[in-house]
């Protein structure tokens, strides 16, 4: 018999990961495997993304209808107010983003930090040997234009890999809200009817900058530092106009003409070493300095019309023709920590780790007004001075891996010290020492049934502090009779919980169970000591309860076509601790998503997700439900030379933002019967 053999040309197997990755203890987003990525940012990413809610108004991330989320990059902490993530997150490309990952019930290995979870952002980085990069220009319309260029570079030779990405965002948008309700200060005999509209048209110019190394030193050493640098800047002139009703007839209009500007600039570095000692042990220790700055001037000129629209005398003895803030906030925080990590036989592993930060961070602010032509300092210590906010956080951890038939078991116990010191340099308020020590246990069961299920049991405790914002004034007005502060009592949250989690192949369900102690509620109306104006603050609920339902429900309809569900449905419960008349909820609330991919002819892919977001409730503010729908197209050109996309967000303008405020749950009587829309384009890219 003779012997034939044949030289097959060169084969290339290419595979997508699916969008959506179920694993046992997190949910993985493949950011590069959706149409909608390109022209998106990592904020976009994230709202599509199941179980997430964006709060547009409060600018918050919230994870199963709870807030306080941690998020991570690169696995490390971003330790920066909430609202200042969602800032850092909407000029970040996903673009340049590999993967998301959501942690309802993370482990002790983790910070303590974030009551809801944690969400970790993978920034690409090639395995590939030799040099490999991607350019992407992306352009958009929505109301107005907008265009996305990013780019990412990565160099691997040996032992040694260095790799970077850029991109630049430019953003034209627009952003209205309007409000009717009815109010009354104690000192008026009469209540006052409003019709209130706000619209301003702001300009975002983002320049988001990584680049690090890594190398191998020897067979057992890898060191790397990495840099993530970010400038983003909002330019902002917008109006609002409030026409009051006094006494049914005697009409007021109130214009406002705003002039804002916000910098964010930030820089987050890292230096690491990775040491393996033996087989089955290693060592690693990270260096991490965090620099932020926010500067945010801005410019209010009022104006008292009557019916006609002819100028009129302010009904207010503290109003002023013009205003301005000026408000400067430096932060700076060091992080230090060392994980040790051995396995002592196949089926026993122990982790341990020390970890300790130390932050300092000062906020300047000063509200001037325009008197007899002068400007002076309003001399109020909730609207001029200077917080100087010191706060160190020392932390240990240990954790037992221990795998005994098919039964995987996780017990860790992790302690944070929290030593936070708060003064005021001028008009002085009062200053704030706070220390306190917590234990945090998790421990987490995992029981193999069999290769296609699974079943887990897991117990966390965790925390989620006060942001220099939440405590902080920052400053903003809406009309003469509200303002926009800070509220320098808020206490941290604590939070426990249960899960429980099934899985059967990509199928995945769950019951989580917890109880936050002191829940943050954003946006909420306060009564002023001078009872001529209303404080809209931050406040801690007494208690929230949550019962949430999850299912993960992955289908392949044919070989061209696949759909993602992913419903939760759940109650909360929660009671008030800041209002005059103190009241408690229970209510139902439910989200779903929905994501169905289509593989066309011709090398077009197709893709088209949506959600709805039920009602839900925020202290004395009810959110009413919303829906979004997004479609997205991707030709693949020929030789493998690149994509061309187009997508368009939010297709059928659904995505308001309405909330309102029951006059039984208006605080003080001030304020009742209130009913806020928010609008935010879409737009096309």
């Amino acid at each position: 018999m003779d012997e034939d053999v044949n030289q097959l040309d060169e084969v290339t197997v290419q595979a997508e990961k699916p969008l959506y990755q179920q694993e046992m203890d997190r949910m993985v987003v493949n950011v590069q495997s959706s149409v909608l990525t390109k022209g998106s940012s990592v904020l976009d990413v994230l709202e599509r993304s199941p179980g997430v809610v964006i709060d547009r108004r409060n600018n918050t991330i919230v994870l199963n209808g709870k807030n306080g989320v941690g998020v991570m990059i690169n696995g490390k902490l971003v330790r920066l107010p909430p609202a200042e993530i969602a800032n850092m997150l909407t000029g970040m490309s996903a673009n340049n983003i590999e993967k998301i990952e959501i942690l309802h019930t993370p482990s002790s290995k983790y910070d303590a930090e974030g009551v809801a979870g944690m969400i970790n952002i993978v920034v690409n980085k090639s395995e590939e040997q030799g040099t490999n990069g991607s350019f992407s220009l992306t352009g958009g319309y929505g109301l107005r234009e907008k265009a996305v260029v990013s780019t990412n570079i990565n160099h691997r030779s040996g032992r040694f890999n260095i790799y970077g990405n850029y991109s630049f965002t430019y953003d034209k948008t627009y952003f209205g809200m309007t409000a009717k309700g009815a109010f009354q200060f104690p000192f008026h005999q009469e209540e006052r009817a409003f019709d209130f509209l706000h619209e301003k048209m702001p300009v975002r110019s983002m320049h988001n900058a990584t680049i690090g190394f890594d190398s191998k030193i020897n067979a057992k050493t890898i060191v790397g530092a990495s840099s993530i640098i970010s400038d983003n800047v909002y330019e902002s002139k917008g109006y609002t106009l409030n026409k009051i009703t006094i006494g049914g007839d005697s009409i007021l209009l109130l214009k406002v003409d705003m002039d804002e500007r916000n910098r964010w600039t930030s820089a987050i570095n890292n230096i690491n070493l990775e040491r393996t000692l033996s087989k089955d042990e290693k060592i690693s220790v990270d260096v991490d300095y965090l620099y932020y700055k926010n500067s945010n001037p801005s410019y209010f000129k009022n104006y008292f019309l009557n019916a006609k629209g002819e100028d009129a005398v302010s009904p207010e003895p503290r109003s002023f023709p013009e205003q301005s803030v000026t408000n400067e906030t430096p932060v700076h925080i060091f992080v230090y920590k060392a994980d040790y990590e051995k396995r002592f036989t196949p089926a026993i592993r122990m982790e341990a780790g020390i970890k300790a930060s130390d932050s300092k961070i000062v906020n300047s602010i000063e509200l001037r007004n325009l008197e007899n032509g002068e400007w002076r300092s309003s001399n109020d210590p909730n609207t001029a001075n200077r917080m100087i906010m010191k706060e160190t956080i020392k932390a240990a951890y240990s954790a037992l891996d221990l795998y005994i038939n098919r039964v995987t078991i996780n017990v860790g116990l992790r302690y944070e010290f929290t030593n936070t010191n708060i003064e005021y340099s001028e008009y002085a308020k009062e200053a704030i020492h706070r220390r306190y020590g917590k234990f945090f246990p998790t421990v987490f069961i995992r029981k193999k049934i069999s290769e296609e299920n699974n079943f887990q049991l897991s117990y966390n405790k965790r925390i989620s502090r006060p942001a220099y914002t939440d405590i902080a004034s920052n400053v903003s007005f809406n009309d003469i009779y509200s303002m926009s502060l800070g509220n320098h009592t808020l206490r941290p949250v604590i939070t426990q919980g249960v899960q429980a989690r099934f899985q059967h192949k990509q199928y995945l369900f769950s019951v989580q169970a917890s109880k936050d102690q002191n829940q943050f509620i954003h946006s909420q109306q306060t009564e002023s000591p001078s009872d001529s104006i209303t404080y809209i603050m931050p406040h801690n609920l007494k208690y929230q309860n949550n019962l949430i339902f999850q299912a993960t429900l992955p289908i392949q309809v044919n070989a061209w076509w696949t759909i993602q569900n992913n419903v939760s449905a759940g109650w909360k419960q929660f009671e008030t601790q800041h209002l005059a008349n103190n009241f408690t909820e229970l209510f139902f609330l439910y989200n779903v998503y929905s994501s169905h991919n289509f593989t066309l002819p011709m090398g077009f892919l197709l893709e088209a997700s949506g959600y709805y977001h039920s009602m839900d409730r925020n202290g004395m503010y009810k959110q009413k439900p919303f829906m979004t729908l997004n479609v997205g197209v991707k030709k693949e050109l020929k030789n493998n030379i690149g994509t061309v996309q187009l997508s368009v967000t939010d297709l059928l303008s659904t995505t308001h933002y309405r909330v309102s405020i029951d006059p039984q749950e208006a605080p003080y009587s001030l304020r009742s019967n209130i009913d806020v829309i928010t609008n935010q384009e879409n737009h096309l890219s």
